[in-house]
């Protein structure tokens, strides 16, 4: 099972953005699209942390981590490239 820092790691190498930018202050849209990958690949794995254990992880409140959660579902519905980076991250994440 990877582990949280793991799939920050798998999810820098997908899409380019640094892990750095992944779990920094910053927000700009490709930034941010890392980040809902990263949380939810994150919350699919480690499904027994807390919200608010997942926020300390990217240096946000427990409401941050909602908000990504909604968001991830949200492009999943709708935007086809999130969801071919979202499969490409589970791959990543689910090979031995």
């Amino acid at each position: 099972m990877p582990s949280p820092e793991t799939i920050i790691a798998s999810v820098a190498a997908v899409t380019g953005v640094p892990v750095g930018a992944i779990t920094g202050r910053h927000r700009p849209h490709e930034v941010s699209v890392a980040r809902f990958l990263a949380i939810a690949g994150i919350r699919r794995i480690h499904t027994w942390l807390t919200l608010r254990q997942v926020g300390k992880l990217f240096r946000r409140d427990h409401t941050s981590i909602v908000h990504a959660s909604k968001r991830h579902r949200a492009l999943l519905s709708t935007d086809p490239h999130y969801v071919r980076l979202w499969n490409q991250v589970v791959q990543d994440i689910h090979q031995p």
